[in-house]
């Protein structure tokens, strides 16, 4: 697993402690001019692969993920998506921080 795809995985099981010390780390490399000044933030950076990701993942049908998805909708007069996935129930909070439940339900409301 590369280290983009293990970041992902584990940023919505991260609490906002965990997440303000990553940001941390960034704003202190560009303080010590390890990193350029414009340099997005951890969650921006974490969002755009997890986008990347998920489109990879329904695009293509032999990814190791794409078998976890759900049903595709039968239906599509619903509100537009981003993707054509039917969403599953929201169980627990263990749920809702798993990566494909947090990229299915990503901007619906």
């Amino acid at each position: 697993m590369t280290p983009k795809v293990s970041v992902k995985c584990w940023w919505g099981f991260a609490t906002a402690a965990d997440r303000q010390r990553v940001e941390a780390v960034i704003r202190r490399g560009v303080r010590s001019g390890l990193c350029r000044s414009d340099i997005l933030t951890a969650a921006e950076l974490i969002e755009d692969m997890g986008d990347n990701l998920f489109q990879w993942i329904l695009r293509d049908k032999n990814h190791i993920l794409h078998a976890l998805l759900p049903d595709r909708r039968r239906s599509l007069e619903y509100e537009p998506r981003s993707h054509d996935r039917e969403l599953v129930p929201k169980g627990n909070c263990l749920t809702e921080s798993n990566f494909l439940i947090r990229q299915l339900y990503k901007n619906c409301y």
